[in-house]
């Protein structure tokens, strides 16, 4: 049974990782800033 709890376990955690990695992909997007919010460039 310990050995099913591991493998069980173990999954969890790959499963885990690929999601927070994806996350960390998905989140270097940036817009661009609207007009009226940049400042005044010279």
């Amino acid at each position: 049974m310990k050995k099913v709890l591991n493998k069980v376990a173990g999954l969890v955690v790959k499963v885990a990782n690929f999601g927070a990695g994806a996350v960390s992909i998905g989140g270097s997007y940036q817009p661009k800033t609207p007009k009226c919010l940049q400042g005044d460039k010279k």
